[in-house]
């Protein structure tokens, strides 16, 4: 069972919400002060039947709030419930109980008071199980599900609820092992947490305590039992808190502590209640996405607490690693997280008005968000190395070859939209440099070559600020068969061979030929600038007439027979370069995200996502190309 839509109901701070959990990803949800973030959470606390809020009903109404959850069920779940007979799978594959909601409500304190579920031979769904003012009724499953299902069954007397008799509903017992076993994959990191005392009685957790209390615990747990993971969250501190030191966990008797190695004076520790509290919250956090294996649910409010933009700016990077095979739901004030809007959907905005909360999805640009929470430019523009990037795409694949850059505190990556803005790199450079006396930050683009001409990429790479791909995009470097393969079998009921990869990407690149021929004559093809300039100041300083402004701008005016010369000649001279090279660098010329969504289409008969696979491809293929890798360790060099 799989947790895949909430609703709430006259709950808190809603008259009535619905919100789509996705299994895997990153949701972050915004919203000023007293809007209902935490609120939003609590309904998803509900579901796991702790921390039930002790005002749950919408201020000023009459019906008990309610939280319906709706699990999406596996055909082995729903084989569980509907038996393995041929009756039980023709009910399966006519899409009985593909999915059930669980209907938490007030009036039962907030245990199961139904079970709804889609049956075939229907128009709605059927209620189940619910327990009435009199009774607990349920209809049979199993064998005895039998149309047209209107049948139930009394098995209970008045007060008897549905949630604790497991035993009367011994055909339910599936539903009540998956609730039990999504409980268990659910982990909720509240805000406000105190985090651990300056010493504390020495015993092993393995488990972070919501308040993180026994921080201590669960470090020496993890130092005795899973030493490369202790390892690993050593790394990561000292990675976005460079002058924190090394994390140790020095005992004095039967008490223990969570210290810092001080990088500069032998033998001298600081507690962690003297390093600043940004650097425990950042622990803690690091420490629950690194135990909380999936698939789970981990919800986290206020992940940036006490920590500065660019700690932040790192954190962001290690949720959005830990979110690609576990679902993480933040809460966040903080306009690094907000100002990256991922994929469609992720950023969601909660707003009051007039005593009642929205939730509002926002696609694409937050400035809605960032305007709605008094956000400056100066609170996100923190970072001493700003690599800019054409799209979101271009974002996800330099994340999954250069996680670490992502991380780095100093480095803010900018999705920009689109390679022509690469011209203002250097400018954005020299702004920068103007406005920080230190003159530390650097600016680089890293900009798809397309089709464009020589005369163009010598002038953006001479000021040092672009870097221009010497392949046609940065698509072009996931053209590897025996990558797409590996990510095409991970998402397909058929496999494919490599071979057969080979074979259409061959038969696509080869009929992409024409189109880089008529975008290299393209890109070619100069506007003509009727006035520039050097024209204006002319005209006005010899104060021409009409007339003679109008012979001077049709003038500059190609004839129809000099545009079709002036064509001819580029087409002839592209193709002929294009065909002598094709033979051994097609796969550089051709625009790579087109032969993959034709590869894709063809071996999978879907469209091929960007964000997703090309990222997917990328950790197929391991590391990042060798150019590409040079290009961003020479950025990053405090030498150069």
């Amino acid at each position: 069972m799989r947790l895949e839509h909430v609703t709430l109901r006259h709950f808190r701070a809603f008259s009535e919400v619905g919100w789509e959990l996705p299994s895997t990803g990153l949701i972050l949800i915004a919203g000023a002060n007293n809007t209902g973030k935490s609120a939003l959470l609590s309904g998803l606390d509900v579901v796991t039947g702790t921390r039930v809020p002790e005002v749950a009903r919408h201020a000023g109404s009459k019906d008990p709030a309610e939280v319906v959850a709706r699990f999406a069920l596996s055909d082995e779940d729903r084989a569980a419930l509907l038996g393995r007979s041929a009756e039980g799978q023709r009910l399966i594959a006519q899409g009985a109980l593909s999915w059930i909601n669980l209907r938490f409500s007030e009036s039962s304190d907030f245990t199961v008071t139904d079970i709804v579920g889609p049956l075939p031979d229907r128009d709605s769904v059927k209620t189940l199980a619910a327990t009435t003012p009199d009774t607990l009724e349920a209809v049979p499953l199993g064998r005895g599900l039998r149309a047209p299902y209107d049948r139930s069954v009394r098995i209970g007397s008045s007060g008897i609820q549905i949630q604790g008799n497991e035993q009367l509903l011994s055909d339910y017992a599936p539903i009540f092992r998956g609730l039990k076993a999504w409980r268990a994959r659910y982990y909720h990191f509240q805000a406000l947490r105190p985090g651990t005392t300056r010493q504390r009685q020495l015993m092993s957790d393995p488990t972070l305590d919501p308040t993180g209390a026994n921080l201590a615990d669960v470090l020496l747990h993890l130092q005795t039992n899973r030493p490369s993971l202790f390892a690993a969250i050593q790394s990561l501190i000292s990675e976005i808190v460079p002058e924190v030191g090394r994390l140790v966990t020095p005992t004095t008797g039967n008490l223990i502590e969570v210290a810092f190695e001080d990088p500069y004076v032998t033998d001298f520790r600081h507690n962690i209640k003297d390093v600043g509290s940004g650097v425990e919250q950042l622990l803690m956090t690091i420490v629950v996405g690194l135990t909380r294996s999936g698939p789970s649910t981990v919800v986290i409010e206020e992940p940036e607490t006490n920590l500065n933009p660019a700690a932040q700016r790192a954190l962001l990077g290690l949720l959005r690693d830990w979110s690609r095979n576990r679902l993480f739901v933040v809460a966040t004030h903080s306009p690094v997280m907000i100002d990256w809007s991922g994929a469609p959907g992720n950023l969601l905005l909660v707003a009051r008005r007039q005593g009642t909360s929205t939730l509002k999805p926002i696609h694409g640009d937050p400035a809605e968000v960032l305007s709605g929470l008094g956000v400056r430019l100066s609170d996100v523009l923190s970072a001493d190395r700003i690599l800019l990037c054409e799209g979101r795409s271009d974002e996800a694949i330099l994340a999954t070859w250069f996680p670490r850059l992502v991380r780095n505190p100093r480095v803010s990556v900018i999705p920009t939209g689109g390679g022509d803005n690469a011209r203002h790199a250097e400018t954005l450079g020299e702004w920068l440099a103007a406005a920080d006396q230190a003159d530390r930050r650097r600016v680089l683009f890293v900009r798809d070559r397309d089709e464009l001409p020589h005369r163009l990429i010598e002038r953006l790479q001479a000021a040092g600020a672009v870097y221009v791909l010497p392949r046609r995009e940065l698509e072009n470097y996931l053209l590897d068969t025996e990558s797409i393969a590996a990510v095409l079998n991970a998402s397909g009921d058929t496999s494919v061979t490599e071979d057969e990869v080979q074979t259409t990407l061959d038969d696509i690149v080869d009929d992409l030929r024409p189109e880089v021929i008529i975008k290299r004559v393209a890109w070619e093809l100069q506007p003509v600038r009727l006035v520039d300039n050097r024209l204006r100041a002319s005209m006005a300083r010899e104060r021409v007439t009409l007339s003679q402004m109008q012979d001077l701008v049709a003038n500059r005016l190609p004839g129809s027979g000099d545009i079709r010369n002036r064509i001819h000649d580029l087409w002839t001279s592209a193709e002929n370069d294009v065909n002598l090279r094709w033979p051994t660098e097609r796969l550089q010329l051709v625009a790579g995200a087109d032969v993959l969504d034709r590869l894709f289409m063809r071996l999978r008969g879907r469209h091929y996502k960007k964000d997703a696979d090309g990222s997917a491809i990328a950790r197929a293929l391991g590391s990042a190309p060798p150019d590409l890798d040079r290009t961003v360790t020479e950025f990053m060099n405090e030498s150069t």
